[in-house]
């Protein structure tokens, strides 16, 4: 199989004045074309950082990935609004659609 995506050392980390959270530390993640991939985890573990790094919301404080055998800079400047527009779908567990609307309208 063909590799889509490769994390290594992947971290994420943020001041607080209580001190330094380390929402990420360390993430090894290989991914193969075709697999499915379900982030479950308590609140609080990390999830949506994963995903907001990955699809370059944010940034990591270390380490790096690459999609499709390239590196995507660790930097969420305006080039990857292209690389999210072509790479990047979301399934997300709640609907999160307006209440006046069908799914159709």
């Amino acid at each position: 199989m063909t590799r889509l995506l490769k994390m290594e050392k992947l971290q994420r980390y943020y001041e607080t004045p209580a001190g330094v959270v380390k929402a990420l530390d360390g993430i090894d993640l290989e991914i193969n074309q075709g697999e499915r991939v379900i982030l479950l985890g308590p609140s609080g573990s990390g999830k949506t950082t994963l995903l907001n790094c990955l699809s370059a919301l944010d940034s990591p404080t270390a380490g790096g990935y690459t999609f499709n055998g390239q590196d995507v800079p660790r930097n969420a400047s305006e080039p990857m609004t292209s690389f999210r527009r072509e790479n990047i779908g979301y399934v997300f567990q709640f609907f999160n659609l307006l209440q006046d609307l069908t799914v159709l309208e």
